[in-house]
């Protein structure tokens, strides 16, 4: 497929009314082997890994070699036992050890069938295997297995879980709410203090979910460098990565791509002013002026205020 785009060039010379029209053309080029949609991109062992339903497969350049033709559902690079895991339709749970002639499967937990829809890391090297009514934890020490466990969700439903840590603590969303890992009980417990997002997904490292009215992640950080609001334009968002510390990659679900830019997001900041909607009293409505008289029978009162948004 060819996509062209157009550029215009004007002359120094405004009286001489001439433009010329420059065309740069970009050549999208399919990768052999790839036979699928690709559903994850990471970078390992200074490879480019693809996975999706035709498995996991390693590209350079137009060619790829497959490591696994099982179809995945997430793949993992753990930095603890330096190995890629994969967990399958089938519900397998694959390893492969990166050396000088491919990735070899080791088989570090065939013992394993579970349902696994998403693999994280923590602090303490525990691997983190998210299924649907709980979690898997994979404790290693020094690169080895020390122990498996399971870790189950407060109120277990039938969708799809995610994870990520932040800082010393373990979070997983799941079925419209955020638990965080309680060690002691061993149990992920509903975390009250973030809202119930209405989508949600981890990608790139990073917890991204709508609240109902904007995009957030778990990182204060990045949510005020990157104004996340703005993401509010996209109706529907499936991936989104950071490209560096200004920037996000996002796609959307009709498989569009941008660039987001925070830095040029905040030449457009406007603070617009805040109005006092309404005064409710205990028994009725207060009209709001610059006067408002209470009555003391009302034992309380609220202000109402709102600020315009065009976001949209």
């Amino acid at each position: 497929m060819r996509k062209n785009s157009v550029q215009e060039s004007r002359p120094q010379d405004t009286k001489s009314a001439k433009y010329a029209l420059k065309v740069a053309g970009y050549v999208y080029k399919r990768v052999a082997g790839i036979d699928g949609k690709v559903t994850q991109l990471i970078e390992a062992n200074n490879q480019l890994l693809a996975a999706g339903i035709f498995g996991v497969a390693s590209v350079e350049g137009q060619k790829s070699t497959p490591i696994t033709l099982a179809p995945v559902r997430s793949v993992y690079v753990s930095n603890s036992v330096g190995q890629l895991l994969a967990s399958t339709l089938d519900d397998e749970i694959k390893s492969f050890l990166p050396d000088a002639k491919g990735w070899p499967e080791t088989k570090l937990l065939d013992t394993l069938n579970d349902y696994v829809s998403y693999i994280f890391e923590d602090k303490l090297q525990n691997i983190w295997l998210c299924g649907r009514t709980d979690a898997i934890k994979v404790e290693t020490v020094d690169g080895q297995i020390s122990a498996v466990e399971r870790v189950p969700f407060s109120n277990p439903t039938i969708d799809e879980s995610v994870g990520i840590a932040y800082g010393t603590e373990v979070y997983v969303a799941t079925g419209g709410s955020f638990h965080r890992y309680d060690i002691k009980d061993n149990v992920f417990k509903k975390y009250d203090s973030l809202p119930g997002p209405k989508r949600y997904f981890a990608s790139a490292g990073y917890f991204w979910f709508n609240d109902g009215h904007r995009w957030r992640t778990v990182d204060s950080r990045m949510q005020a460098a990157l104004k996340l609001e703005w993401l509010g334009l996209f109706s529907n968002i499936r991936y989104i990565a950071p490209a560096d510390k200004e920037n996000l990659w996002v796609i959307t679900g009709n498989n569009e791509l941008y660039k987001f830019s925070g830095g040029l997001a905040k030449q457009y900041k406007n603070d617009y002013p805040l109005f006092l909607r309404e005064v409710r009293g205990q028994q009725n409505k207060i009209a709001p002026s610059h006067t408002i008289i209470v009555s003391q029978l009302e034992s309380t009162v609220d202000f109402e205020f709102i600020q315009p948004d065009f976001l949209g």
